[in-house]
């Protein structure tokens, strides 16, 4: 048995979370017949070309077709709300299946004994919500949580896995306290300039090889982050940072990190905004960027969680990039 982390563009949660309740777990990069997973293998054995589109959905989905089987278990993040997540039994093979209204998300696979955890509960594993919280990717294997995720499925005490235990309540509204803080001081103190060094420092501290190209002739992205995969192999991800205070719906970074593709020979694409929602324009426009790219959006409570920890850690110089 696998177990795996699954996430799902907010913008598609309503639908998502009701086909997750009448026993279909679905993904998006599934707007075309061509896209069928099995379709794409098939082309892939007789050593066919395939064009963006299919390489796309190849990269985001084939562990649909590959990888993932009957009886593994799937955490779905923020399903059926922010503060819960859900955990789901696959029932059985991968199809594909294009709902005509919709015209997305039609990668499907079967499941069934579908169960709801709070975030906050006392069976629940805080290194197991962090690490939900922070996945990024659509289809991620849990990896050093499989256990956790297999222990935390067979917990049968209701209130265990739903009540918030008290001083783990306790315990979010003081991070939810100091992450609303540092919301207001930031919007009310930092600069375009002193935002990207502030993010700078947010990536060097993960991935020290950060080059900073903001400025005339950046060519879409402010930094080209070389991320080290181990065994020799490496990515670059170009990075845009935006200064938003409560919706970003402007598509303007989006279009630059394109750009970033483009230019800077880069294998994916992080939008940083530091605004608390993401508007309908730039979620129609990420959604059509993903189906030829690799590419998210930091921001809200996911970007200042990890500012919070990076403002608490005494090593980090404050002088990097003056």
């Amino acid at each position: 048995m696998q177990c795996w982390f699954w996430n799902i563009e907010w913008a598609s949660q309503v639908y998502f979370r009701a086909e997750l309740e009448h026993g279909r777990l679905r993904q998006g990069w599934g707007y075309a017949d061509k896209l069928d997973l099995r379709r794409i293998r098939a082309k892939i054995e007789k050593a066919e070309q395939l064009d963006e589109e299919e390489q796309s959905a190849w990269s985001h989905c084939q562990s649909m077709l590959s990888y993932i089987k009957s009886d593994d278990l799937v955490v779905v993040k923020n399903i059926p709300s922010p503060d819960k997540f859900t955990i789901t039994k696959i029932g059985g093979a991968y199809d594909y299946r294009i709902e005509p209204k919709v015209a997305d998300f039609g990668h499907v696979l079967p499941v069934l004994d579908s169960r709801v955890f709070s975030k906050h509960a006392k069976a629940v594993p805080a290194p197991l919500v962090n690490a939900l919280n922070r996945a990024q990717s659509a289809i991620i294997p849990t990896y050093k949580h499989h256990e956790a995720v297999i222990q935390l499925y067979a917990v049968t005490d209701e209130q265990a896995i739903n009540k918030p235990e008290e001083f783990a309540d306790r315990f979010r509204r003081w991070r939810q306290a100091s992450l609303d803080a540092l919301k207001t001081q930031l919007k009310n103190d930092l600069n375009p300039k002193q935002a990207e060094r502030l993010i700078r420092s947010l990536l060097v501290r993960d991935h020290p090889d950060v080059l900073w190209t903001a400025g005339p002739k950046e060519r879409g992205a402010d930094f080209v982050v070389t991320i080290d995969n181990g065994y020799g192999l490496a990515t670059r991800m170009a990075v845009q940072v935006k200064m938003y205070s409560d919706l970003h719906d402007d598509i303007g970074g989006l279009d630059q990190l394109e750009e970033a593709f483009r230019e800077h020979n880069v294998d994916t694409g992080l939008l940083i905004s530091f605004a608390d929602r993401l508007g309908p324009t730039l979620a129609k426009r990420l959604s059509e960027l993903k189906q030829r790219y690799k590419v998210e959006v930091l921001y809200g409570e996911n970007l200042y969680e990890r500012l919070l920890e990076l403002l608490a850690d005494p090593a980090i110089d404050p002088t990097l990039g003056s």
